[in-house]
């Protein structure tokens, strides 16, 4: 230290201040040269395995987890059934039928999706049907109402369960929305333009994909939510009013003439018909007397002759 602060003290300790500067900025130059290094390329083979991955089904992932993770069960699964029903009522009248179920809908918290009416012409049917759409939970308390606008000609509902297809597509979308964050950290990493293209496919083929699953479940909440009713309406025509004839004595009067003249006429046109033919009887009574005659006097002839 003496010997660097002797008589050129000055000059010492301005080396000493430039050695530190230096190596202060070696340390940093070290620094930013660590940081800016290149992320790993992307792996093409990395690339492929994931793509496969976001491909195969849902067994196959069971088996082969993405990532190498699996999808744990989250505890008993809510059920997911879809409800629908048709129903036939004849009533009195099918406007004020239409006006009623409507109403009956919108006080359960639904709606009429469509309607349509038909048949009012001259033969007086009248004809309508009507689209409901429900809450699940007020599905048979709507039927119940219903059933109250006329006669139940028919009616018919089903439930159908969907929660495995809806567990499924869930397991599924997980596993896209895995591969997706994975392909977008690929997209960062990519180094040349062919790499940056089959990130790009690859990451469009699997939003989708995301998509068309998305579009599926809640298509299938939307149908669990809200039940379908089909209600077809249908009217009668009035049949008319029943009258009691009374009693005409005349008309019996005439009929019964009518009657006789017809008789008088009938027994008239025999007599003619027999008075024309009767010649024609007389001689076929007679030709038949004749003949059995000789046929007699033939049989007495014989008796003789063999008394003889």
């Amino acid at each position: 230290m003496r010997f660097i602060l002797g008589r050129n003290g000055r000059t010492s300790r301005a080396t000493l201040a430039a050695c530190v500067a230096l190596l202060f900025a070696a340390l940093a130059i070290a620094a930013c040269a660590t940081s800016d290094e290149a992320p790993p390329p992307v792996d093409d083979r990395e690339l492929a395995a994931l793509t496969l991955d976001a491909a195969t089904t849902d067994e196959a992932r069971a088996a082969q987890p993405a990532f190498g993770a699996s999808v744990q069960p989250t505890g008993e699964v809510s059920r997911v059934v879809i409800r629908e029903g048709w129903m036939d009522v004849e009533v009195e009248d099918v406007l004020a039928a239409m006006a009623e179920a409507r109403a009956i809908a919108e006080r359960m918290g639904g709606r009429v999706d469509g309607s349509s009416v038909s048949g009012s012409g001259e033969d007086g049917y009248t004809y309508a049907t009507l689209r409901l759409r429900v809450p699940s939970a007020a599905f048979d308390r709507t039927i119940e109402q219903l059933r109250g606008l006329g006669e139940v000609l028919s009616e018919q509902s089903q439930s159908t369960d969907v929660t495995e297809e809806y567990v499924d597509l869930e397991a599924r979308l997980r596993n896209l929305r895995a591969v997706e964050e994975r392909l977008l950290g690929f997209l960062d990493r990519a180094e040349t333009v062919e790499d940056l293209l089959s990130v790009q496919r690859e990451l469009a083929s699997t939003q989708g994909e995301i998509e068309r699953v998305t579009g599926r479940i809640n298509y299938l909440s939307a149908l669990a939510d809200e039940s379908t009713l089909t209600l077809n309406l249908s009217q009668a025509p009035e049949e008319p009013p029943v009258t009691g004839e009374g009693w005409a004595p005349g008309e019996t009067a005439q009929d019964a003439l009518r009657a006789l003249v017809s008789v008088a006429r009938f027994l008239g046109d025999t007599a003619i018909v027999a008075a024309i033919f009767s010649p024609l009887l007389l001689l076929a009574a007679a030709a038949l007397w004749g003949a059995r005659r000789v046929a007699l006097r033939r049989r007495q002839q014989d008796g003789e002759d063999s008394a003889a």
